[in-house]
């Protein structure tokens, strides 16, 4: 991806006509320069690291190539070859670029980077200092001379590497430079040449994961690869879905939890309705009180007496002696609510009850007692306990809700 800058025409400052383009895939190393930026690119620094690493015991040199563009007052060194020097004499004393080497140097550039400039030079000298040395500034006068021509000192063994350019008469190193990414061909070829037919990655032994990831991003664009984009989008897909799933799954656990509380409502209110039907029956079927009070006081000995229309049908009286109680002791019975009201429970005592009428076990109740209390015998209390679902005779509890068969 490259952002267009600068639009330019022969003899004119401004244009509407594209012109060059600054790379938007870089890494930048130390600072920029306000006037001069320089931006090499990373098949360039590629090689550059493997001739450092094949020349770690000697010094050498190479030429910069690519070109220059200007724009606002800034100077933008655009740096997309390199040509290493051969049989070049160089030391402390001397640099030497003479007709042999430069006839040399434009052969192969006429032949790898016909459409490139030489733009400066590369130094590497092993264990030496980057500082500029009067030789270095002779020999970048003489034959790189100009603002717009740059130096790049380079010391392999401790990998310290700095770029200087010509200003104000002398050498001035910069503040930082620019690697960028992008499908550079002729510099990917002439590598490949230099490395007899190995790949290019073959001869670099410095690893550098940032220019690893870069370039495996440029090839998969040059090579139209979508693989990476799907994965990509099957991830983001995968994670979206999952986020969705918890997003149902939270508002389907908090609609279940508002579904119990509406049902726990609901029976709450059923169960008041039944209780006030239960009390609404009780005061119509026991019309006139003095009469059930009559049948209770009468002495039966071994009589059976007989209560007839009552809710559930004849019910027997066994007992000798028959105790009274009031409406609202019988209400408070029947409805379990016994809390403000007193009632003297007599063992021999039988409540009118219906079908299937739904009893409150109060504190001490045993399904013996209760079952003596309704139906005047205690072998009903199996019966009640099959009709709840209750295993065990004598484990209930107060509170809960039972109803009678």
């Amino acid at each position: 991806m490259i952002e267009i800058i600068y639009n330019e025409k022969k003899n004119e400052e401004k244009t509407s006509i594209p012109s060059f383009y600054i790379p938007k895939n870089i890494r930048q190393i130390g600072e920029a320069g306000k006037s001069k930026r320089i931006y090499i690119e990373d098949y360039a620094v590629t090689y550059l690291n493997q001739v450092g690493v094949a020349n770690l015991a000697y010094p050498w040199v190479a030429i910069l190539l690519g070109s220059v563009k200007g724009f606002d007052g800034v100077e933008y060194i655009f740096i997309n070859g390199v040509l290493e020097v051969d049989n070049m004499e160089v030391s402390s004393e001397r640099i030497m670029f003479n007709d042999q080497i430069w006839a040399n140097i434009y052969g192969r550039m006429k032949e790898h980077f016909p459409q490139h400039d030489v733009l400066g030079w590369v130094l590497s000298v092993p264990g030496a200092t980057l500082d500029i040395t009067d030789t270095i500034y002779r020999a970048h006068l003489n034959h790189f001379s100009g603002n717009d021509k740059v130096f790049f000192m380079r010391e392999a063994i401790e990998k310290e590497e700095a770029f200087y350019s010509y200003e104000n008469g002398q050498l001035r190193r910069q503040l930082g430079y620019y690697i960028y990414y992008e499908k550079n061909a002729s510099m990917q070829e002439y590598m490949i040449q230099k490395n007899q037919g190995r790949s290019i990655e073959s001869g670099e032994a410095i690893s550098d994961r940032a220019i690893q990831n870069f370039r495996k991003i440029i090839e998969e664009k040059k090579m139209g690869n979508t693989a990476p984009k799907l994965m990509t989008f099957m991830y983001s897909a995968s994670v979206f879905l999952v986020m969705t799933v918890l997003v149902i799954g939270i508002a389907l656990i908090n609609s279940h939890e508002k579904m119990r509380n509406m049902e726990q409502a609901l029976y709450s209110i059923s169960e008041n309705l039944e209780v006030e039907a239960v009390i609404g029956q009780a005061n119509i079927e026991i019309k006139d009180l003095s009469e059930v009070q009559n049948i209770s006081e009468k002495k039966t000995g071994e009589e059976e007496i007989i209560v007839e229309n009552m809710a559930g049908g004849v019910v027997p009286l066994e007992t000798e002696e028959v105790e009274t109680e009031t409406m609202e002791e019988t209400q408070a019975v029947m409805t379990g609510n016994t809390e403000n009201v007193s009632v003297e429970q007599s063992p021999v005592l039988i409540y009118p009850i219906s079908i299937n009428q739904e009893y409150v076990i109060q504190e001490g109740d045993t399904l013996f007692a209760i079952s003596k209390r309704f139906y005047g015998t205690k072998d009903r209390a199996n019966e009640i306990c099959d009709t709840n679902n209750i295993k065990d005779v004598d484990k209930i509890y107060p509170g809960q809700k039972i109803l009678l068969p």
